[in-house]
């Protein structure tokens, strides 16, 4: 009895001091664990076998009706029932492993209907593979909170990374190589000022990794401005009722690359993105639309970007891809491309 008395102590001070664990943002973390009854919180405490679980159970379900889990593993390997069943919605149980999709991921075989030789002597194949890997990885939910206080504003936020690798791949070509890789990083700071309206403000990397006449490269600085549907960026399956997105994200170019000086003529000056998808969790139908334009009357330049998906199982979509402009690779970023792709997208249908 002593003993059990103790570790109950123990594990009230615990809970007491999990109040100030940093929390994490609702739509990144939403609880996992169903609210207890005082009944059912009762009838658990007069258990007496496994009294020691039971009662750390019992505690951090008296605390996860009024708040948030907290963010340490810790606890939240505390909150897991092992009789409760599995689900696809809650894999992610410990947030401090959790990596998201930050763009679209996609494997797709592509035809380019305009002629572009002009980084290769022996002439480029107009078929290859288009793929393209994109996440990210939150850090520090609503850290800076005290720091936005003082600047008057109050909303969920959070510090991130991102990573997108987009390849072009000459399969048809003897010896198929990579014709050419795009690497880019981004770190940005997230803020989530209403239900539905997103800032973002962040700096971003992006570069071919080739050396000499071929190396191509560019930094910039950016605010996007996203207005969404509320769920838009959740995790899980997605809702049934239709969801969609429009951001608007204009840049600076604070660096280019000697080869590349001229990329503002080409890609602009910022970028108008756009999807909507509706339908079943499964099927659900997904079109977007981007838009860059260096918005100039004389040599006005850009690009156009327009897909369809359609899922074939949950996580897996047929995907249709067409593009018309310049930079769709930074190797080639002043030649026009006239592109139509088609292939699978891997992700959550939004």
């Amino acid at each position: 009895m002593q003993f059990q008395t103790t570790i109950q102590t123990l594990l009230l001070v615990s809970v007491a001091a999990c109040r100030y664990a940093p929390q994490p943002s609702p739509r990144f973390l939403p609880s996992i664990i169903p609210n207890s009854t005082a009944d059912e919180l009762a009838e658990d405490s007069n258990r007496s076998a496994n009294a020691g679980l039971s009662s750390a159970r019992i505690a951090f379900r008296s605390e996860s009706a009024q708040r948030e889990p907290s963010w340490f593993p810790a606890f939240e390997l505390l909150s897991q029932d092992p009789e409760a069943p599995s689900s696809s919605e809650e894999v992610w149980r410990d947030p401090s492993f959790f990596i998201a999709e930050h763009r679209r991921n996609y494997f797709a075989y592509s035809y380019n209907s305009s002629e572009n030789d002009a980084t290769d002597p022996n002439g480029i194949e107009p078929s290859e593979i288009i793929f393209q890997l994109s996440i990210r990885r939150d850090l520090l939910p609503n850290a800076l909170s005290k720091w936005f206080g003082w600047l008057g504003v109050e909303a969920d936020n959070r510090a991130a990374l991102a990573y997108t690798n987009r390849s072009f791949w000459q399969i048809t070509a003897n010896s198929a190589p990579f014709r050419t890789t795009d690497h880019e990083i981004e770190g940005f700071i997230e803020l989530d000022h209403l239900p539905q309206y997103t800032q973002r403000w962040g700096y971003t990397h992006q570069s071919n990794g080739e050396d000499g006449a071929l190396s191509r490269s560019w930094d910039r600085v950016y605010a996007e401005a996203i207005w969404h549907s509320e769920s838009w960026f959740d995790h899980g399956p997605p809702p049934e009722e239709p969801t969609w997105s429009v951001a608007l994200k204009p840049w600076y170019i604070i660096k280019e690359g000697s080869k590349n000086g001229s990329i503002d003529h080409y890609a602009g000056y910022g970028e108008l993105r756009g999807d909507y998808a509706w339908g079943s969790r499964t099927g659900r139908p997904r079109i977007g639309l981007i838009v860059r334009n260096n918005l100039k009357v004389d040599g006005n330049r850009g690009s156009v970007d327009a897909s369809f998906s359609y899922g074939v199982r949950e996580g897996v979509r047929v995907f249709v891809q067409y593009f018309n402009g310049y930079t769709e690779s930074l190797l080639d970023f002043d030649d026009s491309s006239n592109r139509i792709a088609v292939g699978l997208e891997i992700g959550r249908a939004r």
